[in-house]
């Protein structure tokens, strides 16, 4: 079934096709898992996805994750999202969070912890059915506003430049607060340290274009009520600082979209440069470690972007790596006397160890390799 039917917004659907074909991933015979919520934007995605399947020749199947935190809402969107895909043809794989999985008290919080869960549950989903990639609808204004919180809160140019069209996914076994609803699909281990391949081919679209496509076609959607509460920054940032700087600069969104482009540009050049020199990070036994020296070769930002890739490889979420942490890490570094270390979010530690720095994630490592004997380094986190 064409949820488009032959011509209802087939612009938006081309920005949707190039994006896919710009990838250059081989796509034909093999299933691709598209991230549904039950939002405009994923619900949209889903219906481009099954109008593309010839086009692309692969197979579509959907994953939805309920988090509960909406009890009625939440059990609502879950069948909404089977609705959708009875209506589209599609197989759908949902994820139940179990109501007590302790998120709250989780470092990062509930969202962290909802985020890491559903992408985890994504990329097994993808690695255990042979997907070749998660889909999922992040559009043009959600690549404004991840720039926007990343400035806040003081990232690199890594995260400052948004999202790309292509990234993976960290992969790691699913927790046993979690409960899948088709569980055959996840027997056996078949975890992988690369991880699964994450597509957003809607980052050339705006939310509004989506959901005039969605109501042209007749197609409901689900909304978030706490999409509109004001107390999360990001929500505050969506609904009144972006709308303002577009009354006082018409044109704002696009142009500030130009500049992420050229940033991105700028930071796969950077990051060129970095992977070429973490070749001098030596594996150790649970995690890499450099010689002093060598990292003091290099510039204040090239050192900090170099802990931080070190730190991502090692599996470390690289939205909770903080720039705040990174600087003091590169200052403990530059002292380079003692014996000292410095924790990351996740239990990830920086250690200065005999001239070397040391990264290894806390209780997977013993005393003396990985810096548990040693004194912190206090760093005010950032706000």
């Amino acid at each position: 079934m064409n949820a488009f039917g032959l011509s209802s917004r087939a612009r938006a659907v081309r920005v949707v096709e190039r994006a896919i074909a710009s990838t250059g991933i081989d796509f034909h015979g093999k299933p691709v898992i598209a991230a549904v919520s039950g939002g405009a934007d994923s619900t949209f995605l889903a219906c481009c996805l099954v109008a593309l399947q010839r086009r692309f020749q692969f197979k579509v199947s959907i994953g939805h994750v309920n988090h509960g935190w909406r009890p009625e809402a939440s059990a609502e969107d879950a069948r909404f999202v089977a609705r959708l895909g009875k209506r589209l043809g599609l197989p759908v794989h949902v994820l139940a969070m179990a109501e007590n999985d302790g998120s709250s008290s989780m470092k990062g919080g509930p969202e962290a912890s909802a985020r890491q869960g559903r992408y985890q549950f994504l990329a097994n989903l993808a690695l255990a059915t042979g997907s070749a990639a998660i889909m999922t609808g992040h559009t043009a204004d959600d690549q404004v506003e991840t720039a926007f919180m990343a400035m806040m809160r003081g990232r690199g140019p890594g995260s400052v430049a948004g999202m790309t069209t292509v990234s993976l996914v960290p992969h790691s076994p699913p927790t046993t607060s979690m409960v899948v609803h088709d569980p055959e699909v996840l027997d056996g281990d078949r975890t992988s340290p690369i991880g699964a391949i994450l597509v957003r081919p809607m980052l050339g679209l705006g939310a509004a274009v989506v959901r005039t496509a969605l109501g042209d076609a007749g197609i409901d959607w689900r909304e978030d009520a706490t999409n509109d509460d004001l107390r999360h920054p990001r929500n505050r940032l969506r609904h009144r600082v972006l709308p303002e700087l577009e009354a006082i600069s018409p044109g704002f969104r696009d142009a500030f979209l130009r500049s992420l482009a050229i940033s991105r540009e700028m930071a796969e050049i950077a990051k060129k440069a970095v992977d070429d020199a973490a070749a001098n990070w030596t594996p150790t036994e649970r995690g890499v470690q450099m010689p002093i020296r060598t990292l003091l070769g290099y510039t204040p930002f090239a050192q900090s972007a170099l802990i931080r890739s070190a730190l991502v490889r090692l599996g470390a979420d690289p939205e909770r790596i903080e720039s705040s942490h990174l600087h003091a890490a590169t200052e403990m570094v530059a002292r380079g006397r003692g014996r000292a270390h410095l924790e990351f979010a996740d239990g990830y530690r920086v250690a200065v160890i005999k001239g070397s720095v040391a990264i290894t994630q806390v209780g997977r490592s013993s005393p003396g390799v990985d810096g548990s004997d040693l004194p912190p380094v206090v760093v005010n986190p950032a706000p």
